[in-house]
């Protein structure tokens, strides 16, 4: 049989009450078994005025002559302790009980708050388990659950499939992170999002890693979506920060809606967080979006395959020859960033025109390419992305 009333929440309930009375006080499980006491030789013996009281439902006054013909019965008053309706165990105090009587409610009374404390507090616990265990059925694709159990099991805490979903990354881990540092943080920063951003789903996939799902109150368009997401990027951000103690990097993913939403955003705010770090400027850049990284996430799994071997092969290439006089990369490069402008990107190298021809036509020839058709024009520029530091 599992307690209600544990010895450590026995032992809470006494502490408590010692530091106002003076009587001895007893707090016994509800087979009257005395799991904690002012007089620790009692504890783990029957307390046998606590089994009338328990079995009674009711308070059990034990005067002088009712202790003589009861064994191992002390003076005093017995209570049976109530949560929800149902009785817990019981608590007793020691005394004749006109003297403790009025002692004996507060008494009963101080125990059922700390009980029903705890128990809201093993329930919200309890939730919180369930919501990140949601969590991460939604981004690993449903797991083990059909498409009906987890839309019953997302219902429950107000996840409607219909709406917008982003899924944000958040990564606490940095060179001096300290694991419980890290977990610490953590656990700041879901509470926060609970007290600030009630509908936001979250669950901690690693010791430096937080999974957070956030939905989008209103209806939007692919056209405003880049715009709501790096709203939302920044607004959880600055609100982790306000309350974590650790830098930390936070990538968002696509906003979809549907049942497969979370699992296809969450592998894009993986991406995006690998794209935006290989790419950022500066190292104190550490919000990266979908949106900004779009071509580039979307590449990022091609690291390594064939596919990627053969795009890179001309820039390899390219890379070789141009190794000593380091111009016709540089040239590339900057040609690209204004959208094949010759004259801006001229300005930006501050050569003459007839010399950026001649560097670009030179790329051609030692490519085998055409940087004037459509298909090389991208492949080029794809490599260019994969070859991206």
């Amino acid at each position: 049989m599992v307690r209600r009333i544990d010895t450590r929440l026995a032992e809470q309930i006494v502490a408590e009450a010692t530091r106002v009375l003076l009587f001895d006080i007893n707090v016994m499980d509800e087979t009257g078994s005395i799991l904690a006491s002012t007089d620790l030789s009692r504890v783990g013996s029957l307390h046998r005025g606590a089994q009338i009281a328990l079995s009674n439902g009711s308070d059990l006054e034990v005067d002088k002559a009712m202790a003589k013909r009861i064994p191992k019965v002390k003076p005093g008053v017995n209570m049976p302790i109530f949560v929800d309706g149902e009785v817990w165990g019981a608590i007793g105090i020691t005394g004749a009980p006109e003297e403790v009587r009025q002692y004996g409610k507060l008494l009963q009374v101080l125990a059922q708050m700390i009980l029903e404390r705890e128990a809201l507090t093993t329930e919200l616990r309890r939730n919180q388990r369930h919501r990140e265990d949601l969590v991460l059925h939604l981004i690993n694709a449903q797991g083990s659950f059909s498409a009906t159990e987890l839309e019953n099991m997302a219902n429950r805490f107000g996840v409607d499939f219909s709406a917008f979903w982003f899924v944000l990354v958040c990564d606490f881990l940095h060179p001096k992170t300290v694991l419980n540092e890290a977990l610490e943080d953590i656990a700041r920063a879901q509470w926060k999002l609970s007290q600030h951003i009630p509908q936001c789903l979250s669950a901690r996939t690693s010791h430096s890693e937080l999974i957070i799902l956030d939905q989008i109150s209103i209806s939007a368009t692919d056209h405003c979506m880049a715009e709501i997401a790096r709203e939302r990027l920044f607004s959880i951000t600055n609100l982790i920060d306000s309350s974590g103690k650790l830098p930390l990097t936070v990538s968002i993913g696509v906003g979809l809606s549907g049942i497969t939403a979370f699992n296809h955003s969450w592998k894009s705010a993986l991406a995006t967080m690998q794209a935006g770090i290989a790419r950022r400027s500066n190292l104190r850049e550490r919000c990266f979006s979908f949106y900004e990284h779009r071509l580039f996430s979307a590449l990022s799994t091609w690291a390594g395959t064939w596919q990627a071997t053969e795009v890179m092969r001309p820039l390899e290439i390219l890379k070789a020859q141009d190794r000593a006089r380091i111009e016709l990369l540089p040239t590339l490069k900057a040609w690209y960033r204004h959208g094949g402008q010759p004259n801006k990107t001229a300005e930006e190298l501050r050569i003459h025109r007839n010399t950026l021809d001649k560097r670009l036509k030179r790329v051609n020839e030692l490519c085998r390419i055409n940087l004037s058709s459509t298909e090389d024009y991208v492949s080029m520029y794809i490599a260019l992305q994969l070859d991206a530091p």
